[in-house]
Formats: C-alpha cells, structure tokens, sequence
C-alpha cells in the first residue's frame, strides 16, 4: 500500500519516539520498505539504509499534530479492541467505518496501523504517560472522546471495553468530572415519557445529579463549554474539531433542555 497520507507523509512528531515509537516501528520502516519495493531495482536505492535507520530525524516524520494524535488514537483503540482477549473482525470493522467516516483521506494510513498494531502487545501505562507528556489536556480530553466514540460505534460496549476505555482514561490524568461527561454518551438511556424526549438524560450528559441546584448546573455547564469548545483543537484538523463539535452540541442541548424544564 502506498502511504501518502497526512499520518506518515505529513509527520508523526514525537510518536515515533518511546514506547509509542517502539510500537509504529515496524510500520514506519515498512514505509520505506514498500518505497524501495515498488522502485524495483536489483539493489535497494543507495540511500535506503541511511534512510531507514535515520527516520526519526526525517523533516516528513516532524511537526504535524494531527499526525501523532491520530497515531495515538489508533494505539489506544488498539488496546481496547484486544481487552476481552480477542480482536474480532466485526470490532475492526466497526474502527474502519468510524475512521472512513470522520477521517476520509487518512482511512487506509489508519487502517494498516491498526492491523499492524493489533498483533503486537500494547503496555498502556508507558503508552498513556508518553501521551501525556505530549498532548495538553484538552487534547487528551479529545482524544478520550473519539476513543469512547468508537467504542460504542456498534451501539453497545462490552465490559471489557468499557473497563479498558476507562483505564485509559484515568491514567491520560482527566478529571473525574470529565470522564463522567464523556462516558455519558456510552449509556444513560431513559425511558421516554410524555412532553419528554427520549434519548441521554441531560443532567448525565452534565455529569450531574437532578438534585443539583440552578448554580451548580450553570456553573458546571459554562465550565464544560470551555473544556469541551471545538475551537480548543482545531490545530489537530477539521475532522478532529467536526468530533469535538458534536460533544459541544451535546452538552448545549442537554442544557438548553434543563433550562426549559426548571424555567431558567
């Protein structure tokens, strides 16, 4: 296959460094490998090996965000896919979609490093700690979303998933309260009644309780719409910022629709 997508043509940044690195290895030097493979010559281009062993210094594997969030995620999807102990194809394929959906141009990078991903060990806590070190928290905080995203993307989340997404969450260092409100769209379904739309309970989707007086949920909403505004990331791509401006959307909605039942 042939990479010419943003994920390896346009940077991977400090992905390709530690325990991430060590993971993406295999497929950066296939990159090269495919490159020399598809010029044909009787010997490999004189350059090649220099090449091979100095990607990390290459100006193409350098300075792109998008590139190292996406190599991220796809590590962390990764771990989720395989936490009951198998990576069954329907789960892959549901990633794919995900992927062809939100992101179109980069689909087949993505894809190809995830199956290559998949069949290697994934030790998450160095993994999230070089994360960590990397992306700032509202970064982090998206990252968490999209993952929780594709999680539920066959319209349910096994429990191993859901242990595993949660894992992940803790020790990228979010905030209870924000891990609250994102896992909130993995569940908290209620039952429709009369004047009332079905669908997430709002005040989950604030990561509140309905005892939760009128200040607290106006302040916990306002600190919310800052946290989570699409604006926070639109250095990592249109696609990424399109995903964070559905949770925005969420969040306004669940407030709009509590505003209108308490009167405020």
């Amino acid at each position: 296959m042939a990479w010419t997508g943003k994920l390896i043509g346009g940077g991977l940044g400090w992905a390709i460094f530690g325990p991430l690195g060590a993971l993406l290895g295999g497929v950066i030097g296939n990159a090269f490998d495919q490159q020399a493979e598809g010029s044909r010559t009787a010997d490999p281009p004189p350059d090649y090996y220099r090449q091979r062993r100095s990607v990390r210094h290459d100006p193409r594997f350098t300075g792109n965000p998008q590139g190292a969030f996406l190599a991220s995620l796809m590590a962390l999807c990764a771990y989720v896919i395989r936490a009951d102990g198998h990576a069954r194809s329907e789960e892959v394929r549901h990633v794919r979609d995900f992927v062809q959906q939100n992101f179109p141009h980069d689909a087949a990078d993505l894809m190809q490093l995830l199956r290559s991903l998949l069949e290697q060990p994934i030790a998450v806590a160095p993994v999230c700690a070089q994360i960590s070190a990397h992306l700032g928290y509202y970064e982090r905080l998206q990252l968490m979303q999209i993952l929780v995203a594709v999680a539920r993307a066959d319209g349910s989340v096994h429990p191993a998933e859901a242990s595993a997404v949660m894992e992940v969450g803790q020790r990228l260092g979010l905030h209870a309260g924000d891990l609250r409100v994102i896992f909130a769209s993995m569940g908290g379904q209620r039952m429709s009644q009369p004047n009332q739309p079905s669908g997430p309970d709002p005040y989950t989707v604030l990561g509140l309780s309905r005892e939760a007086t009128d200040e607290e949920l106006k302040k916990t909403y306002r600190a919310l719409a800052k946290k989570f505004h699409p604006d926070r990331v639109t250095h990592l791509g249109e696609e990424v910022r399109a995903q964070s401006e559905q949770k925005f959307k969420e969040l306004q909605g669940a407030w709009d629709q509590i505003r209108r039942e308490r009167g405020l």
